[in-house]
């Protein structure tokens, strides 16, 4: 992945996200780690704890008492509690500071496209990730969206009504204003936070797929089809103009979309219980 330099010096804020958090990915990443005890990372009435499990639940976990107070792997796969970990520091990095943007709405976004990512690889198959490695691609394919919005908001907000005034895709618009987009930068980040090469392309090229390395291509086309699908009807304004090839029938997209929706409204209602 190229970096440039010079704009990587010009970020002067780059969010770290909750420590526990990082660590709690550390954990994940020894495979010789046998057991991980909830209450370890988040004890009672931690402020993470009630979403942390939110999530699971969400995710269809059965959270028996029993279980949470010994090891976790009993719950989840490590790619399942990773996807939790990693949409708490998306949370973690959006709220770091005040933002121009719409914060629940990017949320909502990035789970949906998280969502269709994963129901796509289920019905597709053959993209060389599972469907838990395909959520989380979908989950921060954005991320360098807060990283524009945080480091030049005045910028940021001049590329967003040169977006709407032209009729051009917001991408396009942060090409003209800054000279890149939120893609390289959030590519840029990921990398250097040391995420998965299979998540720094998706952010990194789900605007261009056909420029992303061979062994994540087919994923990272699937994250341009899904947050394109994510944006149909969302938005007030202009979405894509290009279209990528679509996996499925209008009939079938419009059935995934539909399915997202539900699935964002149950976990939202849970969200709010939660808090």
């Amino acid at each position: 992945m190229q970096c440039n330099e010079d704009f990587a010096h010009k970020l002067v804020w780059l969010p770290k996200g909750n420590k526990t958090l990082w660590d709690f990915l550390e954990t994940l990443n020894d495979e010789n780690l046998l057991e991980i005890s909830l209450d370890k990372f988040f004890p009672k009435r931690n402020f993470y704890r009630a979403r942390f499990l939110e999530f699971l639940k969400f995710r269809g976990k059965k959270l028996d008492n029993c279980l949470l107070s010994g090891n976790l792997y009993n719950i989840a796969s490590r790619n399942e509690l990773r996807n939790a970990i990693y949409l708490l520091l998306l949370n973690d990095i959006l709220f770091d500071k005040p933002l121009p943007l719409n914060k629940p709405e990017f949320i909502r976004h990035s789970l949906k496209v998280a969502l269709l990512c994963e129901m796509l690889t289920e019905l597709i198959g053959e993209v060389g990730y599972s469907d838990s490695e395909s959520f989380a691609a979908g989950l921060l394919h954005d991320i360098g969206v807060i990283l524009l919005a945080g480091n030049f908001p005045e910028r940021y907000r001049r590329a967003f009504g040169h977006s709407i005034m032209i009729q051009i895709p917001m991408y396009a618009s942060e090409r003209e204003i800054f000279g890149f987009d939120h893609s390289e930068v959030g590519g840029w980040f990921l990398q250097n936070r040391g995420f998965p090469s299979w998540i720094t392309d998706a952010a990194r090229f789900h605007h261009d797929p056909g420029k992303s390395p061979k062994s994540s291509r087919k994923l990272v086309s699937l994250v341009a089809y899904a947050n394109e699908l994510a944006k149909r009807g969302a938005y007030i304004g202009v979405i894509e103009t290009r279209k990528y090839n679509s996996y499925l029938d209008p009939s079938m997209e419009q059935e995934l979309v539909s399915r997202a929706e539900i699935l964002l409204s149950c976990f939202n209602q849970g969200m709010r219980k939660a808090s």
